[in-house]
């Protein structure tokens, strides 16, 4: 239930025409749970040869099963030359009752989908 916001920096040797950046979010028997791109929420973004950075912003992070999770990053433009990079990123969901709920965390809940998504360069 907590903020998610994922920086990231990238060197480009060219332009883009179509600029996507996207991640997917597995859990430790690579199970994907979230897999979105910058496509996906509706935004284009833009790519210009160079060093540049790119943000991902999850507000309300639906992850809520305690253990390791991995992230993939994809960086490209729908065509020939992009970057898929596999389980380069590890973080730990921590089972803390976050909410005073009294109830633990359940695995269920990651089935949860949450709208407030931006993937931007900045």
């Amino acid at each position: 239930g907590s903020k998610f916001v994922l920086k990231l920096y990238f060197e480009s040797s060219r332009d883009f025409f179509e600029g996507e950046i996207g991640i997917v979010i597995k859990d430790s028997d690579q199970i994907s749970y979230i897999g979105i791109n910058n496509k996906h929420i509706g935004n284009s973004i833009v790519v210009k040869e160079g060093k540049g950075k790119a943000e991902i912003v999850i507000d309300d992070f639906p992850l809520f099963a305690l253990g390791d999770y991995w992230i993939n990053l994809y960086f490209g433009d729908q065509g020939p030359n992009y970057e898929s990079l596999e389980n380069v990123i590890k973080f730990k969901i921590i089972g803390e009752d976050v909410f005073g709920s009294g109830r633990k965390l359940d695995i269920a809940w990651n089935k949860i989908v949450h709208k407030k998504i931006t993937i931007e360069t900045i």
